[in-house]
Order: structure tokens, then C-alpha cells, then sequence
């Protein structure tokens, strides 16, 4: 709950800092992005790597667990999912 406060203020004064710079969002988006991503207190910090692990982890054993045919139509789904994003990243 504590990350998630922190989060929030954190949201909310990249919010104010992007609309009294108005022009710097991407760097301050990208600030915000990168706290997010890895958080600046160190307990919550172990437990996201802890977690990642763990992911990594339970996707391997997944893989490991699939036929060559599911892999393919793994491969073949992501790479449509890749296509759609393109055109909708186009269409900006």
C-alpha cells in the first residue's frame, strides 16, 4: 500500500510538473516510467527482482512444457499482436 501512495503522489506531481513545463513531458514521463519500473525504495525494490525471478522462472518450465507446434502458434500469435501494434502506432 505504501509503494502504491507513493506511486500515486508521484503521478500527480509529474501531472503538475507537465503542465507548468509544457514541453518537457516525455522527460518527465519517462522519469515517472523508469520510477515505476524500479521503485526507489529498496524493500519494495527486492521484491519486484524477487518476483521477476519467479516469472522468468514460471514462463521457462511453460516453454519447456509446450510442442514445437504450440511454440509456433505462440510465435505466430506474438508476431500478429506485433503487427496490430505497428498500425496502431502508425495511425498516431
Amino acid at each position: 500500500m505504501a509503494e502504491r501512495l507513493r506511486r500515486q503522489q508521484d503521478l500527480l506531481q509529474t501531472a503538475g510538473r507537465i503542465i507548468e513545463t509544457r514541453g518537457a513531458s516525455r522527460d518527465l514521463l519517462r522519469g515517472y516510467v523508469d520510477r515505476v519500473q524500479r521503485s526507489p525504495d529498496a524493500g519494495y525494490r527486492a521484491w519486484q527482482d524477487e518476483l521477476l525471478q519467479e516469472n522468468c522462472r514460471t514462463f521457462a518450465a511453460v516453454h519447456e512444457s509446450t510442442t514445437p507446434a504450440q511454440r509456433e502458434q505462440a510465435v505466430r500469435r506474438l508476431r500478429a499482436y506485433q503487427r496490430d501494434l505497428k498500425e496502431l502506432a502508425e495511425k498516431r
